[in-house]
This record gives C-alpha cells, sequence and structure tokens, in this order.
C-alpha cells in the first residue's frame, strides 16, 4: 500500500492520523512476515543453535582453569 493517498502535504506526518494508523498496519503486517514461524518455538532448545549465554561463557571460562 502506497502511503503517498495518506499524506496531506500542510499536516505533519505525525500529526496526521490517517498516515499513522495506515503506518502501524504496515508496520505490524512487515513485522508478522518477518517473524515467520519462529513465534512457534516456545523455549530456546527448541529452536535449534543460538548463541550462547553469559552463564554459558563463563561456565566455559571457569572450566579451562
Amino acid at each position: 500500500m502506497n502511503l503517498r493517498i495518506f499524506t496531506n502535504q500542510d499536516v505533519p506526518v505525525h500529526e496526521n492520523p490517517a498516515y499513522v494508523e495506515r503506518t502501524k498496519a504496515l508496520q505490524e503486517s512487515h513485522e508478522e512476515a518477518m517473524r515467520g514461524n519462529s513465534s512457534v518455538f516456545g523455549v530456546r532448545n527448541e529452536r535449534g543453535w543460538t548463541p550462547p549465554t553469559l552463564e554459558d561463557l563463563e561456565a566455559e571460562e571457569a572450566s579451562k582453569g
């Protein structure tokens, strides 16, 4: 959707309710698309590989002596 149809040159975009609402809707749509199916993973270990936590790094350092 083109936001140009919601633009009023006499009103700043942040004060234009139609523009703001449509922008929010577009952002929500894009957020859902970027999230994809990742929301189905409830806990860290269900996601496959994840970066180590600080606790993981500290445990590794402690094991090196």
